[in-house]
């Protein structure tokens, strides 16, 4: 290659594999809105962690209160928070949890060109989330350096991007 000729993103004589890509890459408009996110989804997991210990705190004082009558359903309600609070949120108006709307980022449905997810679909990502944060102590979290569109594993199998606002 020529001294004189500089690589760049727009060089169609550079072949780029990144991984995560895929034939729909993002036009202009949606990198804007997709870049950046990962810092503000660690913080905004980290608001979250502080309003889920808030809810714990709620639940023992109900199990303390109620001499450990209530101890199997709180229990059950620890074991399942995380996941609901996630669902909750993202599937509802405002597609985030509440650190997600602090930090000006949401959840966006691709199949619907940018809708907000559904139940199911929200379901699905947060249980992705919480399966690839315990299963693998986080590993897999950074598969989302590598991708394209900073997507992390169960954002792609739930067809979804996280988008600032």
């Amino acid at each position: 290659m020529p001294a004189d000729k500089t690589i760049s993103d727009d060089n169609p004589d550079r072949a780029r594999f990144v991984l995560g890509a895929n034939k729909d890459a993002p036009n202009k408009s949606d990198s804007a809105h997709e870049g950046g996110v990962i810092g503000r989804r660690i913080a905004a997991f980290l608001i979250d962690l502080v309003i889920m210990g808030i809810l714990w705190l709620v639940g023992w004082i109900l199990i303390i209160g109620s001499l450990g009558l209530l101890l199997p359903l709180v229990m059950l309600f620890f074991a399942a928070m995380p996941v609901l609070y996630s669902t909750v949120m993202i599937a509802s108006e405002g597609s985030a949890t509440l650190g997600m709307r602090a930090l000006g980022v949401r959840v966006v449905n691709l199949a619907d060109n940018g809708g907000q997810p559904g139940w199911p679909q929200a379901f699905i990502q947060a249980a992705l989330f919480y399966l690839t944060l315990y299963g693998t102590s986080g590993l897999l979290l950074i598969w989302c350096l590598f991708d394209d569109r900073q997507r992390c594993l169960h954002d792609i199998l739930s067809n979804t991007v996280v988008r600032r606002t």
